[in-house]
């Protein structure tokens, strides 16, 4: 499959997925339209996905006045246009399902759109405990990428060396205390991904204890989707906005 850019529509806004793309028209004459959104909505639920979305999305979309970057085979009579959008996460990658029907199809055809995307990962920029301190003295807060397995609140092992400096930086001024911030992108469910912030915020206070730091020096909190430093427009603006920051108290 060829490496693209596609939207797909969850009933509210578009949202651009970049990733792994296959499309293809697909000719269904013995299955209702209904019967193959149903067939989709099975197939990634049994994998443990979810419906992100299912509906007559032509007209929602011209209420909101609302239109394809990139139409492709989508929004041509878009009053009449439905569609069926199915999501499943896996512990390395998301798979995106889209069965669409646009208006000019005779009731068996349709389009099947599937996108495989995989989770770009911030490489671990490691701060010395001194930069870690500028910052925190002339911003109040410094973001850090540290690196967590997919979807989970487990640190990575090349992530101990970040976790190092901070101890240093604690170490050597004891009247500082710190707020742990978790935060995530936009995929996943809001409450999902302010579980997983907290989760995250918490693993480094957890990492941070365990070298020595007391517990009243650190205050973990987990703030999920609800404050991206860049839009979630991208895989790479994504990638940012997957961070843990520390707050001077």
């Amino acid at each position: 499959m060829a490496y693209d850019r596609y939207e797909l529509w969850d009933g509210t806004q578009l949202i651009p997925v970049e990733g792994r793309f296959y499309t293809v028209k697909a000719i269904g004459k013995d299955a209702s339209w209904f019967q193959v959104k149903k067939t989709y909505e099975k197939l990634i639920k049994d994998l443990g996905g979810v419906t992100v979305y299912e509906g007559k999305n032509g007209a929602e979309m011209k209420a909101k006045n609302v239109k394809f970057d990139d139409g492709r085979h989508r929004g041509y009579y878009l009053d009449y246009d439905e569609s069926g959008v199915y999501m499943v996460r896996t512990p390395d990658k998301q798979i995106w399902v889209e069965v669409y029907k646009p208006w000019n199809t005779t009731p068996e055809d349709y389009w099947l759109t599937v996108l495989e995307t995989r989770p770009m990962e911030m490489k671990v920029k490691l701060l010395p405990a001194e930069e870690l301190k500028k910052a925190l003295d002339t911003e109040g807060h410094v973001a850090l990428y540290i690196n967590f397995d997919t979807d989970k609140t487990a640190m990575k092992s090349e992530s101990a060396p970040i976790v190092a400096e901070i101890v240093k930086l604690l170490t050597a001024n004891p009247a500082l205390k710190l707020t742990v911030e978790g935060h995530t992108d936009d995929a996943g469910a809001p409450a999902h991904n302010q579980t997983l912030s907290e989760g995250r915020a918490n693993a480094v206070v957890g990492a941070l204890m365990a070298q020595g730091i007391a517990l009243d020096r650190l205050q973990p909190k987990g703030f999920g989707q609800t404050k991206p430093l860049v839009p979630n427009d991208s895989d790479a603006n994504k990638a940012k906005n997957r961070r843990v920051e520390l707050v001077k108290r």
